[in-house]
């Protein structure tokens, strides 16, 4: 049986880390290469959006 609340509470998760994706995207180059966090956080924010689909709190 399709859950709609689970799956809305995957999109909220999903758009969260796609907001933080799109403020590192605004920043240019050079800027963006100045804080080394700025690479760990894209790929932590990338890496758990994907990962939202496999996410099951009930096991």
């Amino acid at each position: 049986m399709i859950d709609k609340n689970r799956i809305n509470a995957k999109m909220i998760f999903i758009n969260e880390r796609l907001s933080a994706l799109r403020e590192l995207a605004s920043l240019d180059e050079n800027e963006f290469k100045q804080d080394k966090r700025n690479i760990g956080s894209a790929c932590y924010w990338l890496q758990t959006a994907v990962e939202a689909e496999f996410m099951d709190k009930e096991g």
